[in-house]
């Protein structure tokens, strides 16, 4: 076996096996009824079990419609048992026998001396698809954020980049009292809002927005968070501001303030810093660059397109930006600004936007080392670069929504971007022959500078009939991309096996332009109380212009390239129409139709005075159902189709050779991609328990797979071209499951499992390569919370990867992943608290091991009235061993990317809190459920 177990499974044995452990342990169950005077069942009544040292819950439950009530599997000792409900009066007694017969509860009289409990609420709660967290009932730490809030949910992660997950799926959006916070980035409501602010916070699989309007499930679902505020946060200003100074002349600074109303929001963020704390996230990234203007996205006209990325840390045309798993790539100085707003101007219009600044200046020291894999053997390529680049961004969004009658609702949004960026590469590519022998090198200097700017606007128009469930909704779509840079190459390229050499130096100038426009409608009409049918028509025309002048400089001279030089212009529009059937019933939803999309292609290259013209024709069927097993438990089955329309990038027969190395080019020819989609769903949540499980799996066959072909000649330059290969698969599978276990007051297991497999064709000097990879995922994570004074969390993760090539089964690979983390926290006085964490990773493989231990540390002092002041010393890397390393197996080679990143450091922070002065008294809101009573 390629990777001995030894002892580093050993904590992961520990913390997996200590649950059931824990769970085998069952001493006693309690149980009881509870009825009123006349002997008349109570149900939906909160019952409680509280500890008799501090009165802390232990284990929540509710009265069913009987009466009866149960908790299974609990410690041998006596408890509190507190009964709450609307109409009658609190219920506690001290409790240590299993069975408490019929508890009566004495209805509430009009006595106003009579004790009225306030301000109890059941931890959890399940009201059809949301589940509901009373954030009373999590504690966290004095000026805590959502962020840290969440990460005590059960079912909720928080990643190490604070990417949210629930129940395994990434949550897209986080509403602020129903309402949008900073678009669709979840972060920016979870490490800029206070804890203690929110309420409740509800999960839930939100629907489209075609659906919320028209009343008809479509069962297209988002994960979303909402987070309900306190009244008191409701009737001021209140936030967070904090500025830190350390080591290496280390600083950072945030601020946060916020003013919310019923029927206003304002927001206002700001970060600035060089400790690589980016105020932009991956989404932003895309949002802002003009990646995707010269992407097919809005080309498919059955699908969406994704972009996916390996490994963890990482960067997108020299920009570092953090995809997961660790700290960014490099260094980077960043400085960040937004406002949000959101205001009801009447009863019938209401408007919210928000405006995003972000400036970077990065700096990547990357070794790249790459396997390469042939028919005839494999050869390896060596690389060192520096890359710099500056980034100004500008995102600006604003909605608006009015009611112009009780039948007639218009919304019009708007997102619109400004880019300004400039970047310089400079790097070292050595290549190897099989015998080890050094076959080409190559210096390169590459920079550029360039601007794009976008807009995008959709504006539509609902209509409600006399009739029930009979709707029409009219879109209108136009969007605006545009593009341009200018740079210089500069190469100088060795051949050893011909002592020969070559040299670049060219003034390369891009320009690329997008106009869409499109309409899109759909009508419902009810065929009876449960069943609907729904048509729909889309029309989207897409036009796209790039324009590439390419110059050869000898001396003072500049001459055209005419073979690298290209003028593209392309035309793709579609029609698309289909008819859905759609049930809806109390525990079934069943969605299924089937469009017809024709789509055309039509270039033209005005330099070589050619073109095309390609039609294609497609079925795009769809299958929904989601089945509601109980209040807490649900299956979802979806099936669709969809077509990805090659990139613009990939369409045009262009050379691109800013690395003369590895050569790539457009390809004119390509079919756009058809994929069936399955995917099937299992939720379920026990609110009494707290346990929950979930399970998801999916599957993508795609037929006209855009691959690549490449070409590399003797000296070993590489030149690739995008192809259509016969098909591909993907497909993925994960569980997972919490509870609490029993026997240990406070203590929580998470456990889960996950397996992708994909396999892929691609074309490797006129031979076809089959790769296959599946990688395995198992996860367990013990959190450990001791009231107010100690939390601890061990968590650990092992992913093993193993991928098959059809050309070099000896160049099989077989790499191993293992990370163990433990953070804790203690609060040693009111005043005075510290922390510890440790992320310790092992990366192993073919004659391969490297292990990366990262400790950090901190100490902190409240001070100020009511905490609001907050004084940090914090360490990071104590070690001084930090380094991003990421490591893929791609259809033709395996590759290992080192970046040399922020190691070592200390800051000193103050944080304060500007709190909400209406109706607080004091940071006491992490302490449990809280009774106030009126004597």
């Amino acid at each position: 076996m390629i990777f001995p177990m030894k002892n580093r499974y050993l904590l992961l044995f520990l913390l997996t096996m200590i649950s059931g452990w824990a769970a085998a342990q069952t001493p006693w169950n309690l149980k009881g009824k509870l009825a009123d005077s006349s002997g008349i069942a109570i149900p939906n009544a909160s019952v409680m079990l509280l500890d008799t040292k501090d009165s802390t819950l232990i284990e929540f439950s509710t009265s069913g419609t009987n009466g009866e009530f149960s908790f299974k599997k609990l410690p041998l000792h006596a408890y509190i048992l507190r009964i709450t409900h609307l109409s009658f009066s609190e219920y506690e007694a001290l409790v240590n026998k299993p069975d408490l017969g019929t508890i009566r509860l004495k209805a509430k009289g009009n006595d106003l001396n009579e004790v009225i409990v306030k301000g109890e609420k059941a931890p959890v709660t399940m009201r059809h698809d949301t589940v509901e967290f009373n954030a009373d009932s999590f504690k966290t730490r004095p000026n805590a954020t959502v962020e840290e809030l969440l990460k005590r949910l059960p079912g909720v992660e928080v990643e190490s980049d604070g990417t949210v997950k629930a129940h395994g799926k990434e949550v897209q959006r986080i509403l602020v009292d129903g309402k949008e916070f900073f678009g669709t980035d979840p972060k920016m409501a979870t490490k800029n809002l206070a804890a203690e602010a929110i309420k409740a916070v509800q999960l839930f699989d939100r629907k489209s927005e075609q659906s919320r309007f028209s009343g008809v499930d479509d069962g297209t679902r988002e994960k979303t968070i909402n987070l309900e505020l306190k009244e008191d946060f409701k009737k001021g200003i209140f936030g967070t501001g904090s500025a830190g100074y350390g080591s290496q002349h280390r600083y950072a600074g945030r601020l946060n303030l916020n003013r919310f109303a019923k029927d206003q929001q304002f927001s206002l963020v700001g970060t600035l810093n060089n400790i690589n704390q980016q105020g932009f996230t991956m989404n932003d990234y895309f949002n802002f660059s003009s990646i995707n203007s010269s992407g097919g996205g809005g080309m498919s006209g059955g699908g969406t397109r994704t972009t996916s990325v390996q490994g963890g840390s990482g960067s997108i045309n020299g920009v570092p930006v953090n995809m997961g798993g660790q700290t960014s790539a490099g260094f980077v100085n960043s400085g960040s600004g937004g406002l949000n707003f959101y205001q009801q101007l009447n009863k019938k219009t209401k408007i919210d936007g928000n405006y995003l600044i972000n400036n970077t200046n990065s700096t990547v020291d990357k070794h790249l080392d790459k396997e390469n894999y042939l028919e005839s053997g494999n050869y390896k390529s060596l690389q060192n670069s520096n890359t710099t680049n500056k980034n100004l961004n500008h995102r600006l969004s604003f909605n608006l929504e009015h009611q112009l009658d009780s039948v007639n609702t218009i919304r019009w949004t708007n997102t619109a971007s400004l880019t300004n960026s400039n970047f310089q590469t400079s790097s070292l590519t050595q290549t190897y022959g099989t015998g080890g022998n050094l076959r080409n090198e190559g210096n390169r200097i590459n920079q550029y500078a360039g601007d794009a700017y976008s807009l995008n606007s959709n504006f539509a128009l609902r209509h409600r009939f006399a009739k029930k469930g009979r709707t029409l909704t009219a879109n209108l779509i136009f969007g605006l991309n545009n593009d341009q840079r200018s740079g210089v190459i500069n190469a100088l390229n060795q051949y050893f096996d011909t002592n020969t050499a070559d040299t670049t130096l060219q003034n390369d100038s891009q320009k690329n332009g997008k106009i869409n426009y499109g309409l899109t409608t759909f009508y419902t009409e009810p065929l009876s109380k449960r069943s609907f049918l729904e048509a729909n028509y889309s029309y989207q025309k897409n036009l796209n212009n790039t324009n590439r002048e390419v110059y050869d400089i000898k001396g003072e001279r500049s001459t055209l390239n005419n073979q690298l030089s290209n003028t593209y212009d392309n035309q793709y529009y579609y029609h698309r129409g289909g008819l859905s059937y759609r049930y809806v019933g109390n525990q079934i939803n069943i969605s299924t139709g089937l469009n017809v999309q024709e789509a055309t292609l039509v270039g033209r290259f005005p330099r070589t005075e050619t073109s095309l013209n390609r039609s294609f024709g497609n079925l795009l069927p769809n299958l929904r159902i989601r089945y509601d097993l109980a209040n807490s438990r649900n299956l979802n089955f979806n099936y669709e189709t969809s077509v990805n329309q090659p990139s613009l990038t990939q369409l045009q027969p262009i050379i691109n050779n800013t690395d003369p190395l590895n050569i790539t080019i457009g390809n004119p020819n390509l079919r756009p991609e058809y994929n069936h989609s399955f995917s099937l769903n299992y939720f379920s949540f026990n609110t009494t328990r707290f346990r929950n499980f979930f399970g998801n799996a999916f599957l993508t066959y795609t037929t006209n797979k855009i691959s690549s072909s490449q070409s590399v000649n003797e000296q070993l330059v590489t030149t690739t071209q995008s192809v259509n290969v016969p098909n591909a698969i993907q497909g993925n599978t994960f569980i997972g499951f919490g509870s609490p276990i029993q026997r240990i007051k406070g203590m929580r297991v998470n456990a889960n499992l996950g397996v992708t497999y994909n396999r892929g064709i691609s074309i490797i000097n006129n031979a076809e390569n089959r790769t296959n990879t599946v990688a395995t995922t198992l996860g367990t994570r013990l959190d450990y919370r001791n009231d107010t004074k100690f939390d601890v969390n061990a968590g650990a993760n092992l992913s093993l990867n193993q991928t098959q090539y059809s050309l070099q089964s000896a160049m099989n690979q077989n790499y191993l992943t293992q990370r163990y983390t433990l953070d804790a926290n203690w609060n040693l006085t009111q005043t005075w608290s510290i922390g510890s964490s440790v992320n310790y990773q092992v990366l192993t493989g073919n004659n391969y091991n490297q292990k990366i231990p990262i400790w950090n540390a901190s100490i902190t002092k409240y001070i100020l009235k009511n905490n609001v002041g907050e004084i940090k010393l914090s360490a990071i890397d104590l070690l001084n061993r930090n380094v991003v390393i990421n490591r893929s197996a791609q259809v033709n080679y395996y590759q290992e990317e080192r970046v040399t990143s922020l190691a070592r450091y200390f800051l000193l922070t103050f944080t304060y809190s500007l709190k909400n002065k209406a109706g607080m008294g004091g940071n006491n809101r992490r302490n449990g459920p809280q009774m106030i009573r009126f004597n």
